[in-house]
């Protein structure tokens, strides 16, 4: 029996398109639903549908992403294994252990937003590529959020991501 070859563009279990937000999103709801019925998965959609938009060169205010490595499908890849292990997590320990909805949507909108440091403003005329920011796309990725999430009624989670 041979190994089955894995196309580029799916995750480690060959089952789910991680260049395809929407197919993410809903393996990652999918996952995370019978465990946190009251997630805001409206919400969580809507961190997809805007992450895609900054990586795709559509979010008002931004390029898009103009990184090999640190593309949408790296992004979608790890919010995808931080899907994984926050299911693993509610599998694993008693109810009135589990992380609570605000923490689940702080892990899925961490790991979706982790490298939108890269991501140049429209006004960023400093560098020609957002590769520039290597050094502080961490903190840039933090004051993204700290402006982002507001907009999307995730204030509390402000300083958490």
């Amino acid at each position: 029996m041979g190994l089955v070859q894995r196309a580029y563009h799916m995750d480690v279990s060959n089952s789910v398109d991680v260049t395809d937000g929407e197919a993410v999103s809903g393996a990652v709801s999918a996952m995370l639903a019978p465990h946190y019925p009251g997630l805001d998965f409206p919400t969580m959609a809507q961190l997809f549908t805007d992450f895609t938009l900054l990586y795709d060169g559509a979010y008002p205010g931004y390029h898009g992403c103009e990184i090999r490595y640190h593309n949408s499908q790296h992004v979608l890849d790890v919010t995808l294994a931080m899907a994984r292990l926050l299911e693993g997590h509610a599998r694993a320990v008693d109810d009135n252990a589990r992380l609570d909805d605000t923490m689940v949507m702080a892990g899925i909108a961490a790991a979706l937003f982790h490298d939108s440091g890269y991501i140049r403003r429209l006004d960023d005329t400093r560098h020609s590529n957002g590769a520039a920011y290597t050094r502080i796309h961490v903190r840039r990725s933090a004051q993204f959020l700290a402006q982002y999430l507001p907009r999307v009624q995730l204030d509390s989670l402000v300083g958490i991501c």
